[in-house]
């Protein structure tokens, strides 16, 4: 909501009086709002990776077969310890043919069971297999995310999101169950973990857009990709020692912390969250006044018919659409397939390797939390029109990974740390996108964020997903020579084209100006309109006779 503009207007007088009383607050409600969407945005992407970083802990691998050779209940010799990992790396046995063959082995038959010695279930699932169910949650991502971005402005938001954060948790509680059912039931079971997904981030745009003045958007955007990636790098030593069977009981358990955690978050969701400032009951009236003179958006002015022939039209929207998808892409091969690289052409450990994914994953975390106040502080000071601070901010988001990515498979095997400093540095760089291509949607279309953000976030899925098929065509037509450096070559050098063409066009055309076809309808700006039709009933009593009753008669409050 806006303040109406009382210049000339006899009551302007009294309504100064009206906000000079008001005080600071000395924690703003808001900045409580913002906690708890950062905890919301942490708990859907733990939900999402905790499947991702538990598969390895799944499936029989190397390691697990030579561990149980070692372990059984004989211990005859070392010569099984050799036979078992000679038939392992040579041939890929089912999981029931390589308990057999590690009974006969030892020439025992009756103590050595596979799973209860691992702590856990395991399935034999080949690398196709694995491939389509951590890709199946995109799939629902994909096709939900625009639906639920444009519903977000139309349906009760704190419900909505809390029923997509239910399903969530609904999802992953039945997550192990459904993983020995086989690979099909798993996958549907990701495809709706995705779909309730869809709804949570244009919901926290919609929530923030509405309680937050335009200056404070970039810090507090910030905010939910801090908790998203703060999610995604936990759940990583998370299922790692959810599967040391003697302290936690294997990989399970993982998915039910995850589950339990997240069911306790929604309570401050649901019953402190409001979707909008004036419906808050512990909300001062000084910070209402704030939020109501600052915020980009007139959160009961709803657009009920979209201009969809205009949005197609709008190069900025296709602008900021392409470059969100470049910077995704560019995310994905740097969280997804940088490791493997390491690993594979550096001899980084598993160990270490998870280390140094947790510091990519902080270092991008440092940046956004950086970048973003920057972006605002330079904003307020207005050393720089708006559209020019964001096409800043850009350059960083993608000209520094795409640098990196160009770099990195130069480097010789025995400067394997000049390697990993070009990661975490390629992350560092894509953290500046909370100053550039996070909140300019915000600017462009304040009072359609959730339908923009959920185009957005529909390139963004696909890219994300579009990222590992490609690395799996390139290994798969250079799987003659498995050391050759070739297919991460034209891998890298890809992504950092598209990085780079994104950029050109960010540079080109993209602007924060506001959009002809996101303005909603204009309302008349007369205190008695704005009182009748933009305030409730409870909220303009509460504005106008509660707390000021005791300065101003209600003779001279009441207006005609």
């Amino acid at each position: 909501m806006v303040i109406p503009d009382l210049e000339g207007d006899p009551r302007s007088r009294r309504w100064s009086v009206f906000l000079a009383s008001a005080r600071p607050p000395r924690v703003p409600v808001r900045y409580i709002i913002a906690v708890i969407s950062l905890i919301s945005s942490f708990f859907a992407f733990a939900s999402r990776s905790v499947l991702d970083d538990s598969i390895p802990y799944m499936i029989p691998n190397h390691e697990k077969i030579l561990f149980l050779s070692k372990n059984c209940s004989t211990h005859s010799s070392s010569q099984s310890y050799e036979i078992i990992s000679s038939e392992y790396s040579n041939s890929s046995h089912k999981l029931e043919n390589i308990s057999s063959l590690i009974f006969d082995t030892n020439n025992h038959s009756s103590s050595c069971n596979f799973n209860d010695l691992l702590g856990a279930e395991l399935y034999d699932w080949t690398e196709r297999e694995r491939t389509h169910i951590l890709a199946s949650y995109y799939y629902g991502y994909t096709v939900a995310s625009s639906i639920a971005g444009r519903y977000t402005e139309r349906l009760h938001l704190i419900h909505f999101t809390a029923i997509a954060h239910l399903s969530s948790i609904l999802i992953t509680l039945l997550t192990p169950t459904f993983a020995g059912l086989g690979v099909w039931p798993l996958s549907m079971v990701r495809i709706l973990l995705g779909i309730s997904h869809a709804p949570i981030l244009p919901a926290l745009y919609v929530l923030f857009v509405r309680w937050f003045p335009r200056f404070e958007l970039s810090t507090v955007l910030a905010l939910i990709f801090v908790g998203a990636n703060c999610g995604t790098a936990l759940m990583k030593p998370l299922a790692g020692l959810m599967s040391v069977r003697e302290i936690w009981g294997g990989w399970s358990n993982a998915f039910y912390i995850v589950a339990v955690l997240h069911m306790i978050f929604l309570f401050p969701w649901c019953f402190y969250v409001t979707p909008d400032p004036e419906e808050h009951p512990q909300i001062s009236e000084y910070e209402l006044r704030f939020i109501q003179k600052y915020a980009r958006s007139n959160q009961h002015r709803m657009i009920d018919e979209l201009d969809w022939k205009s949005m197609v039209i709008c190069k900025e929207l296709w602008v900021l659409i392409i470059a969100i998808g470049a910077s995704s892409f560019g995310y994905s091969v740097m969280t997804g397939q940088i490791p493997h690289y390491l690993a594979i052409f550096f001899g980084v450990s598993a160990q270490n390797n998870g280390n140094i994914s947790i510091v990519m994953f902080a270092a991008i975390c440092i940046s956004l939390l950086i970048c973003g106040p920057s972006s605002d502080w330079l904003i307020k000071r207005r050393i720089f029109l708006p559209t020019k601070i964001r096409k800043i901010f850009e350059t960083g988001t993608l000209l520094v990974p795409s640098i990196c990515l160009f770099l990195i498979p130069l480097i010789p095997r025995e400067e394997k740390i000049m390697a990993i400093t070009l990661s975490i540095l390629a992350m560092i760089g894509l953290g500046m996108m909370s100053g550039s291509e996070i909140p300019i949607s915000c600017e462009m279309a304040p009072n359609m964020i959730g339908t923009i953000i959920g185009l957005t976030q529909t390139s963004a899925s696909f890219s994300s997903l579009f990222a590992p098929i490609l690395n799996h065509i390139l290994t798969n037509n250079f799987k003659s020579d498995s050391t050759s450096n070739e297919p991460w070559f034209i891998l890298f050098y890809i992504t950092g084209s598209i990085l780079v063409c994104g950029l050109m066009l960010f540079w080109a055309l993209a602007s924060s100006n506001l959009q002809n076809w996101s303005i909603a309808p204009r309302r008349c700006s007369s205190m008695v309109t704005v009182a009748s039709i933009e305030m409730p009933e409870s909220t303009r009593y509460r504005l106008w006779f509660h707390k000021k009753k005791h300065r101003l008669s209600e003779q001279n409050l009441v207006t005609r």
